[in-house]
């Protein structure tokens, strides 16, 4: 019974994302809007219980050392996370907690070695961590937050 709204800033992801709701008969509960990341979100999103992110991570020297089968086919845009990679978690968490509903969730994914980092970001902006996550090359790849201090 989820509803889902899909934000991205590419039109080309968009477009996509929207042909992959059409053909699996989403368009009821699943919707598109262009959205950046990096400035407040539109007011008529309204709020949300949960936010899962994927930004862009990669570091200014890893973006220099891509192998060519990245680099040639990756967007710029969808790779490069400011020069220590955390450029769009401070902006996320940020503007975007704001339109969660008390007590609502974010969830990141993230690159190697960057959880605990990504975590202190979290708990200075009113976050508690719940769960730290790893992918199945058992490396921790993902965290969840909820928007408000434990009750004890």
């Amino acid at each position: 019974d989820a509803r889902v709204t899909l934000a991205d800033i590419s039109r080309d992801a968009l477009a996509v994302a929207k042909k992959n709701i059409t053909f699996h008969k989403l368009s009821s509960r699943v919707s598109c809007v262009q959205a950046d990341a990096m400035a407040e979100p539109p007011a008529f999103l309204g709020k949300f219980d949960l936010i899962v992110s994927n930004p862009p991570y990669i570091t200014g020297g890893e973006m220099l050392e891509l192998p060519k089968s990245v680099k040639d086919f990756e967007p710029h845009l969808a790779l490069y996370g400011g020069e220590d990679g955390l450029e769009f978690y401070r902006s996320i968490v940020k503007n975007y907690k704001n339109a969660l509903k008390p007590g609502g969730y974010l969830c990141f994914e993230f690159g190697i070695g960057q959880g605990d980092d990504i975590c202190a970001i979290l708990r200075e902006n009113g976050f508690t961590i719940e769960e730290r996550t790893k992918d199945f090359g058992d490396i921790e790849r993902a965290v969840l937050a909820r928007y408000g201090r434990k009750e004890d």
